[in-house]
């Protein structure tokens, strides 16, 4: 360093300003953003139901399912022309009623203050903000589906094979979880009527399907590789031990099980053209960018902060709808959701 007067190095005065991409840290950072939603997917995509189009988007819709079936009846023995001594069932006719869940929502501020400077403008930041509210609206969904849709209408099966039943829950030793557990897994299905099924896991056949991905090129690890790309499999490893924890599950559900419905009060109606429905906000209708099929309500609000007189702007992400279980039929039982675990 110079001694000379009124001279100094700038690389001992001056901080640099780096940008996290830059050091590499970029990604490490962005893993923050990283969504488990599987459940949530898996639950979208095997969805059969037929809802219509909601013609009232700005009400609450409640929705009466109505079915007929026959239960208490059996066939016997024909015995006598004397239809007077016939003792037959009656066909009877229930309903069900859906109305759209609680709406979920998250939300996010910008002070322009903060993009005032060269190294973040305001766009980032709100592209940083909405993936990041994206993901916790998408987690608490699927978190949701599991406590609040699957776990109260769990089934009891008929048939367990190599494992135990114990109350609403099939329980298998840890062995079990192979490719072997495939064929039981088809069994299970037939003996409860069901007519496919999807598999929601919090990783008990994880490791085993990764593994027979790798040899699938073995003659010796063909086999179970085949077996489990039979399955409909997704695996949840964070919402589903979330909501269980410590006990280790996993799900075997028909698709014509759960239904679910998701809708936007605003739909159609996009950022560059929306609604204004006071003098400080205004409304659109986004679609998830972590996945596609999901909407929401975005609600923008603009407010003064008056100790520094310097403008906020919020957004408020808001996600309707939810997922619903189909009538049982005669058997409360026959819910086409089925628990497993391991012991």
């Amino acid at each position: 360093m110079s001694t000379t007067a009124g001279y100094f190095d700038e690389t001992l005065l001056v901080s640099r300003v780096v940008r996290a991409q830059v050091m590499g840290a970029d990604a490490r950072l962005k893993a923050d953003s990283q969504a488990w939603f599987a459940t949530l997917k898996a639950v979208k995509e095997n969805n059969r139901w037929q809802f219509g189009e909601l013609s009232r988007s700005d009400k609450d819709i409640t929705v009466q399912a109505i079915y007929a079936h026959l239960c208490a009846d059996n066939a016997a023995p024909y015995t006598s022309d004397a239809y007077c001594t016939q003792t037959c069932g009656q066909p009877s006719t229930n309903a069900k009623t859906f109305t759209l869940n609680t709406p979920i929502y998250d939300c996010f501020s910008l002070y322009n203050s903060v993009g005032r400077t060269n190294e973040i403008n305001m766009d980032e930041l709100w592209a940083t903000s909405r993936i990041a509210v994206d993901k916790n609206l998408l987690q608490l969904a699927s978190q949701n589906l599991i406590s609040a849709v699957i776990e109260p209408n769990l089934g009891v099966s008929t048939y367990f094979g190599k494992g135990v039943q114990n109350g609403h829950e099939m329980q298998f030793n840890s062995a079990y979880f192979t490719a072997s557990l495939v064929p039981e897994l088809m069994q299970i299905a037939v003996r409860n009527k069901f007519n496919d099924f999807y598999l929601l896991d919090s990783g008990l056949l994880y490791n085993a399907i990764q593994a027979a991905k790798f040899n699938a090129g073995n003659a010796n690890g063909a086999g179970d590789a085949l077996a489990f790309g039979t399955l409909k499999y997704y695996a949840d490893l964070y919402n589903i031990d979330l909501v269980n924890t410590p006990d280790r599950v996993m799900y075997m559900i028909e698709p014509n099980a759960i239904g679910f419905l998701n809708r936007a009060n605003n739909a159609n109606i996009t950022k560059a053209a929306p609604v204004q429905v006071a003098a400080d906000e205004w409304r659109w209708s986004e679609e998830s960018v972590l996945m596609p099929g999901i909407v929401y309500d975005v609600h923008m609000t603009i407010a003064c902060d008056p100790a520094s007189d310097e403008k906020i702007t919020t957004y408020k992400y808001i996600m309707r709808g939810g997922a619903w279980v189909n009538p049982t039929g005669c058997d409360s039982d026959n819910t086409g959701i089925l628990r497993l675990a391991c012991v």
